[in-house]
C-alpha cells in the first residue's frame, strides 16, 4: 500500500476551528467576537497551525507509485502548494 503524505489548509482550518473560540477575555470582562473578527482570529490561526503542522497522511491507500505520482501531481494543480519546507512524498507501508 503507498500513501501521500503532506500538510493541506483543510485540515490546519479544521484544527484552528476546534482550537479558536467565539469570545475573548476572562468572566467579569468576557465578551463574544463579532463574525468579522472571529474570522481574523481563525485565519490567523489556520495560517499559524498551516506553517508549524507536520505531514499527515492526505490519501487513502494507493496501490502503485504511479497513482501516488497522479495524486501528487493533481493535488499541486487545485490546491495551494504546501509550505517549501515540506513538499508532498509517498510512503510505503506494510499491511
Amino acid at each position: 500500500m503507498f500513501f501521500v503524505y503532506g500538510v493541506s489548509m483543510t485540515i490546519a482550518k479544521k484544527e484552528a476551528a476546534k482550537k479558536c473560540s467565539l469570545y475573548e477575555g476572562v468572566q467579569p470582562k468576557r465578551r463574544e467576537l463579532s463574525p468579522a473578527e472571529y474570522q481574523a482570529k481563525l485565519d490567523e490561526m489556520t495560517k499559524a497551525k498551516f506553517e508549524t503542522m507536520k505531514p499527515q497522511k492526505l490519501s487513502h491507500s494507493l496501490s502503485t507509485p504511479s497513482l501516488c505520482a497522479q495524486y501528487i501531481e493533481l493535488a499541486k494543480k487545485t490546491g495551494p502548494m504546501p509550505r517549501p519546507a515540506c513538499s508532498l512524498s509517498q510512503t510505503y507501508r506494510q499491511g
